[in-house]
């Protein structure tokens, strides 16, 4: 009798549970009702950085641009929705900033046809800017040169000797000089190449 009567509640259980999978699809397929969502950290792309250099300015280094987006539409189409279906940008060419924290407001190029933007119009970025700096600095050589045998490796000569680096104030001002990197081997004469060089602290 009791094994009768766990049946009887496991079977109700489970038409319950198809019944409310059923209310679900029609739900969301049949009615397809208008919901919101918000869509966070959405990316923003920053255009024409070096328009900064006319008014003496730099983006601060490390920073990062999102959006939160609240966006309405069909249930169907906000669950297909992804961050790369949006194109938000901020044309820097087009502001006039000033040193330290700027609001900038942004411009959506692109976005689904299938959902709204609730907060279209108040949507900003807080944009820091710092001076932008120049500084000379000497070249220093990281380059191993092995030669053969019986032959001399002199010290590498570079040219130029020194070079200018340039962006933010306040990573300009860790930079004491530049390292070019490399190796040579089997060197049995004089070496004329190009090297990358990377700025050190």
């Amino acid at each position: 009798m009791d094994n009768w009567k766990n049946k009887q509640k496991i079977i109700v259980q489970l038409v319950c549970l198809l019944l409310s999978l059923g209310l679900w699809i029609y739900v969301t397929n049949i009615e397809n009702p208008i919901k919101s969502y918000e869509l966070s950290r959405v990316p923003v792309e920053i255009k024409n950085t070096d328009s900064l250099k006319d008014a003496g300015l730099a983006l601060s280094p490390n920073q990062e641009f999102y959006v939160n987006l609240k966006i309405e539409g069909n249930s169907q189409d906000l669950f297909s929705v992804d961050k790369s279906d949006f194109t938000i940008t901020v044309d820097l060419s087009e502001f006039v900033l000033k040193k330290g924290e700027n609001k900038i407001a942004v411009n959506i190029e692109n976005a689904p046809s299938t959902v709204k933007i609730k907060n279209s119009n108040g949507l900003t970025i807080t944009i820091n800017t710092e001076g932008y700096s120049t500084k000379e600095v000497p070249v220093k050589s990281k380059i191993d040169v092995i030669s053969k045998s019986s032959y001399y490796v002199a010290t590498p000569i570079f040219s130029p000797e020194t070079i200018v680096v340039s962006g933010p104030e306040s990573l300009v001002n860790t930079v004491t000089k530049v390292i070019a990197e490399g190796e040579e081997s089997n060197a049995v004469k004089t070496i004329v190449k190009n090297y990358i060089v990377t700025p050190v602290d």
